[in-house]
């Protein structure tokens, strides 16, 4: 569960981050995730019940329906991996992220930022992202179709807005209309 170690991180890096890495994009993240009392209570079922009991409704936050049916092999990956996950490192990653508050934080971050959403993410929703970008000293907003795994759902779009903004002198992505997915 290193992937939500790093999102409960990913709005903290860059206040330190080295000169040499002068862009910086978290997706998919937001800089308070859920509560104290929602972690809490995921905590308290996933060692009650494991993580299986946890996969369908996972799978509906992260992908979109027609998502899971042409790419089956790869959400079944996502899920099985997920579903095989231990107990004591998920509910750990629970608890960093009961704790994890960055929103005061933000301002600080000085280097140019790209916040990626997926338009339809219940984890972190397109106005977490909007938010983070709006916080920061140099801040830009992009929202792809998809949910939380949007990097996924909207590869080639989430790719070329990576590769653009992470580009020396970039100028960071324009919102594109529905049409254009």
């Amino acid at each position: 569960m290193r992937a939500a170690r790093s999102k409960a991180l990913a709005p903290n890096w860059p206040t330190f981050a080295p000169p040499q890495w002068p862009n910086f994009t978290p997706p998919l993240t937001a800089a308070r995730i859920g509560t104290a009392a929602s972690w809490n209570a995921r905590i308290k079922d996933v060692r009650a019940n494991g993580l299986v009991s946890l996969v369908h409704a996972t799978a509906e936050r992260w992908f979109m329906a027609g998502f899971g049916t042409d790419y089956r092999e790869t959400v079944e990956a996502i899920l099985g991996s997920f579903a095989t996950t231990s107990v004591d490192g998920y509910t750990g990653c629970c608890a960093a992220l009961a704790e994890a508050d960055f929103r005061g934080q933000l301002a600080l971050i000085m280097h140019p930022l790209l916040a990626i959403s997926g338009d339809d993410d219940p984890v972190c929703p397109p106005a977490d992202l909007k938010a983070i970008a709006d916080a920061v000293q140099n801040g830009h907003h992009l929202s792809l179709p998809g949910r939380h795994i949007v990097n996924l759902e909207s590869a080639s779009r989430f790719n070329a807005a990576l590769k653009q903004f992470l580009q020396p002198s970039a100028t960071p992505p324009k919102q594109q209309p529905e049409s254009m997915s």
